[in-house]
């Protein structure tokens, strides 16, 4: 009796406890084309455009938007609008972390960051 009772205990200290992880990644942006840089054809507009986006889910079914990376691009190409310059966004980073308790309950975050660039020639 007293081992089932201290069995029962750990397995609901290790779903209550949850689990977390986080992934620091250089995304490839969806873009075909080359971009040379040289010394004097850009200059830097904004640094650390940020844009971020999360999602939970219960039991698999997302609480709203699953596709949090696109949001979160959009949010920093959002943030590179320069009306009609030649402009581009440069040195990505994406933050992701995942928080859950078990397979009861998730939350994906995301935070992509940029640097925006104008072509000055």
């Amino acid at each position: 009796m007293r081992r089932s009772a201290l069995a029962l205990l750990a397995l609901v200290i290790a779903v209550v406890a949850g689990c977390s992880s986080y992934t620091g990644l250089y995304p490839i942006p969806n873009s075909h084309g080359e971009i040379v840089l040289h010394e004097n054809d850009f200059k830097t507009v904004k640094t650390h455009a940020k844009g971020h986006a999360e999602c939970a889910y219960i039991f698999g079914i997302p609480l709203g938007q699953p596709e949090i990376k696109s949001r979160a691009l959009a949010e920093v190409r959002d943030q590179a609008v320069l009306d009609g310059r030649p402009a581009h966004l440069v040195n990505f980073t994406e933050d992701s972390t995942t928080f859950g308790i078990g397979v009861i309950y998730k939350v994906e975050k995301v935070t992509i960051t940029a640097d925006v660039i104008e072509f000055t020639k």
